[in-house]
């Protein structure tokens, strides 16, 4: 294991354990090379197999709610599907951003779910008059709507 020269010591030190999200292939690698800025200290609870993992749902979120979005404090977001990995990741960091979060899931396991990891309402998307309910607690609707399964429900 080697660490380049333009890699700045005191953000990394050789040996640390890291994970990357370089989707430029490799993700099945043991060793890797990539831009530092790539590069994240992984947490001593995670394991490597989750450090692997946790770049997609989260840098997709950040990337639609900041890059796509501009998602700020204050909105109100409806994360349609909170309850799989990128909505879970949404509402986590549009909670951190000051947001008012509405999130929808298809299970009641799913709804306490979403509502632990910071949505202030949630929704049963199976449950027919869901939508009716949403326009009444929320009759100036949402600033933003995160959609997990666009080709279905838009």
């Amino acid at each position: 294991v080697k660490m380049g020269h333009a890699v700045p010591k005191d953000k990394f030190a050789l040996g640390q354990r890291v994970f990357t999200c370089n989707f430029q292939g490799g993700s099945y690698s043991n060793y890797w090379a990539c831009q530092w800025k790539r590069v994240q200290p992984l947490h001593d609870r995670l394991t490597f197999q989750q450090g692997a993992a946790i770049g997609i749902p989260y840098f997709t979120a950040v990337r639609a709610l900041t890059v796509k979005s501009k998602l700020k404090a204050g909105d109100t977001i409806l994360i349609h599907g909170a309850s799989g990995s990128v909505g879970v990741a949404s509402t986590q960091i549009a909670a951190h951003l000051g947001a008012t979060v509405v999130g929808t899931a298809g299970s009641a396991h799913g709804c306490e779910l979403v509502k632990r990891n910071g949505a202030n309402s949630v929704y049963n998307h199976k449950d027919p008059d869901y939508r009716e309910q949403m326009k009444k607690d929320y009759p100036n609707g949402f600033n933003v709507i995160l959609e997990m399964l666009a080709d279905v429900n838009l």
